[in-house]
């Protein structure tokens, strides 16, 4: 399915790096929940109405399904996601949305550990055994809040966006005991200027964190954009600087350029 179609900051990014919560998933030390806001490819049906300036959709999305193929989306009937969008103008120069993502992923691990030993959960170790599967569900929860301000018009547009998400940590010794919960959070901030009729430019700062529950896992990253319409043409350049938080060690920092090129016919 598509992201959503919303408004400023719950639409389409401006260059071609999407915000970190949006392309990143919860982790919780070797635990990868496998799950993005955003599940290009998943197959689904939408549904949706509009009323004046405000629209709901609700869709229905085949989510993950670790079974099938160590994670490949698609293929479980019983664990379908539902993903809930509300999109609300506020005049013609501001708007504020909500989405809301709920569903299930199956995963077919054991537990290796042996009979007595002590289970850490926060670093879980597993292996394959077709034998027993499915054996643990993670019912996850994602909310994210979305607004914009236009606040010179096409001169300077505010944009934000805020997301927690609730996942459940897998429990060897009893793989379907779903209390063991661990959060993720992340946000963005962008400003975005048509600085003259062939020239807008936007500046990106955010932060995701893949688990509340351990400590150094933080993404940050900065994102300059530029964009030059040219009568059918139109060139993007992104210039990011990430930098991954490391538990031990040291941090990663990295550096990306992408230019882009799009003709319309």
């Amino acid at each position: 399915m598509h992201g959503v179609e919303g408004f400023g900051a719950s639409d389409q990014p401006l260059g071609n790096f999407d915000p970190l919560f949006w392309t990143n998933s919860a982790k919780n030390g070797a635990f990868d929940t496998l799950v993005t806001l955003r599940e290009q490819g998943s197959l689904g049906a939408e549904f949706g109405m509009g009323y004046k300036d405000t629209t709901v959709s609700l869709a229905v999305l085949n989510g993950y399904n670790t079974t099938n193929d160590s994670g490949i989306k698609g293929g479980n009937k019983k664990n379908q996601d539902l993903r809930l969008f509300v999109n609300q103008m506020l005049g013609e120069k501001a708007a504020v949305s909500a989405e809301y993502l709920n569903g299930k992923t199956e995963f077919g691990y054991g537990g290796v550990q042996p009979s007595g030993a002590s289970v850490d959960l926060e670093n879980p170790v597993f292996t394959i055994n077709p034998a027993v599967l499915p054996q643990y569900v993670n019912n996850y929860q994602r909310l994210v809040a979305y607004a914009n301000y236009e606040l010179l018009g096409e001169k300077l547009n505010i944009l934000g966006g805020w997301m927690v998400g609730t996942d459940h940590l897998p429990n060897p010794n009893n793989n379907r005991d779903n209390t063991d919960k661990f959060n993720s959070t992340g946000w963005f901030a962008e400003a975005q200027s048509k600085i003259c009729k062939r020239f807008v430019a936007g500046l990106r700062g955010e932060t995701f964190r893949p688990s509340l529950r351990t400590a150094g896992n933080r993404l940050t990253a900065l994102t300059l954009t530029a964009v030059v319409p040219i009568d059918n043409i139109k060139f993007t350049t992104d210039y990011q600087v990430r930098r991954t938080q490391s538990a031990v060690g040291k941090d990663r920092t990295d550096n990306t350029v992408l230019a882009e090129v799009m003709f319309a016919f």
